[in-house]
């Protein structure tokens, strides 16, 4: 019914002493033999400091083993934002095209390491105040970056990443045929709503991602409600 882009795991933040990921672990998660899951993609950081090690190595790690990689930002740097700081702000729109450079310029680091990133984010979860790594995105500030900048990114785009998965926030954009033509694809997150359909997405050849959605719960209800959660993704969801 849709196109199955793969399924995987996000590598951001993990508990102190886990990252990078030992060889052996990168083997459960990305082998494909007896007992290993398969993972077929990876969701990495772009720091906003210009220091990748983290993404550089887990990134080479599940792509010599087959993976795609998905690289997302969690702020611009400080300098570039309203209140320079990593913490909340806006993107200035004077800095749009600096934007766009560094952005390219993790890809091309990325790419000489062997990790080159198939997908790349604009921003994760621009819609909701935290304390940690963050910046504030509006609908019309996505639909005017993705118009009159995201064509100059040297990867696929993937916009908006709400932490909702609120359709208000990408809706622009995607009625916009200029700012469109940028976009690859629309990603989001579960936190605090169900999965729904996307017609307008589908409609104008975008492929829907779930991008990411963490329980800290190790039980058989967890993994169940997980489970039923995935199935969702793909059946109500249509999503990639």
């Amino acid at each position: 019914h849709q196109r199955i882009d793969g399924f995987g795991a996000g590598v951001v933040f993990l508990d102190a002493g886990l990252n990078p990921l030992t060889d052996s672990q990168m083997d459960q998660l990305y082998g494909t033999a007896p007992g290993q899951f398969g993972l077929t993609l990876i969701r990495v950081r772009i720091s906003p400091t210009g220091i990748y090690v983290d993404a550089l190595e887990s990134g080479r790690q599940a792509h010599v083993r087959g993976a795609k990689i998905l690289a997302t930002p969690w702020t611009p740097p400080a300098a570039m934002k309203t209140n320079n700081n990593i913490v909340g702000g806006s993107l200035l729109p004077s800095e749009y095209g600096n934007y766009v450079a560094h952005l390219n310029s993790f890809l091309s680091t990325m790419a000489d390491y062997g990790a080159p990133v198939s997908v790349v984010s604009l921003q994760n979860e621009p819609d909701i105040a935290v304390t940690y790594e963050s910046a504030f995105w509006t609908p019309e500030e996505f639909r005017v970056f993705s118009r009159d900048y995201s064509g100059s990114i040297n990867a696929p785009v993937m916009m908006p990443e709400s932490f909702r998965f609120d359709q208000a926030v990408s809706n622009p954009t995607l009625n916009d045929p200029a700012a469109a033509a940028n976009v690859d694809y629309i990603g989001g997150h579960l936190y605090g709503t169900g999965v729904r359909d996307y017609p307008l997405a589908r409609s104008v050849g975008k492929p829907i991602w779930m991008t990411e959605f963490l329980i800290n719960d190790q039980t058989l209800g967890s993994a169940l409600s997980t489970a039923e959660q995935i199935n969702d993704t793909l059946t109500t969801g249509h999503m990639s």
